[in-house]
Formats: structure tokens, sequence, C-alpha cells
């Protein structure tokens, strides 16, 4: 079966480094398999072509830099209740039927929430995943025909045998 290193070994013009060369040369097998996802991500930068791709890409983006402005959002979001709590404490409603004070509720509502869902859900370990899926998906672009992954008339598969009982 082609494999992706062969695939890769084809396109860089070089043979993957094997595990003994791995072994003795880790600095040049990283060095091999960056020029290959180098080559793959600027192969693969057609968005009609390589959707799904693309879509992983954003996910990966998106949870990367949302990780990024967490502490920002704790931040924005402390500020934010006690800026409602001050205004509340300076006017001290007698009851929440002012339209005013029902929409402070409702911001220090939305900003606890805000934060919950920043400590629950905003984590390294959905970064990586996100990283992992579009990882995936990056070397599966190398099973596509727009870059030349070989037909069965270019690389036909082995006849398989059976058995007789």
């Amino acid at each position: 079966m082609f494999s992706h290193h062969a695939f890769l070994a084809a396109k860089l013009g070089r043979a993957a480094p094997t595990r003994e060369e791995e072994a003795a040369d880790p600095a040049g097998a990283d060095s091999y398999y960056a020029r290959g996802a180098t080559w793959l991500r600027e192969n693969t930068r057609d968005a009609k072509k390589f959707d799904i791709l693309l879509n992983e890409n954003i996910s990966y983006g998106f949870r990367r830099n949302l990780l990024g402005l967490k502490l920002p959002g704790f931040i924005l979001n402390a500020v934010i209740v006690l800026t409602c709590v001050g205004l509340f404490w300076y006017r001290r409603p007698a009851d929440l039927s002012n339209i005013f004070d029902g929409m402070l509720l409702a911001v220090v509502v939305i900003a606890v929430l805000h934060a919950i869902y920043l400590a629950a859900f905003v984590t390294e370990a959905g970064v990586f995943e996100a990283a992992q899926t579009y990882a995936r998906q990056l070397l599966l672009c190398t099973h596509s025909p727009h870059l030349g992954w070989p037909t069965k008339e270019q690389y036909p598969r082995r006849k398989r045998t059976v058995a007789k009982t």
C-alpha cells in the first residue's frame, strides 16, 4: 500500500528517514518532516478543494486564540461585574422594577456565565485536540487526487489470495 512517507518522499525528492536514521539524527529527521508538513500546507491552500482541512484549521485557530484570551476574558468579566455591583450599590434600588437595574442584573449574569464557560471549556486539552484533528486531516490530504495520489492504474493493489481449506 502506498504510504504517507512514500508520497512525501516522492514530492520532496528525498526518501523519508528510517527508524535508525531518526534515532541517529533526530534533528535531521525533524527537519525532513518539517519540510514535508510545509509542502503539504503550501499545496493544500485551495479552500474549495480542501474545505475540510480549512475548517479544521479555523477550529484550531479559534481554540488557540480563545485560550490566549482566557486571562483577559476573566479580567474583563471581573471588571464588568465589579462595575455593575458598584452601580447597584451606588443607586441602592428599592426594587428591580427599574429597567436599568434589570439590565445591569442581566449583564452580571452574562459575565458570570461567560467566566464559567472560560473556566470549564477553554482548556489546553481542547486546543491540543483541535491541533491533532487538524494534523490528521493534513496528513489525510496526501490521499487527495488533487495532490497526485496514485490511481489504481499507477499503483495497482496486490491481488488477495484465498486460502483453500
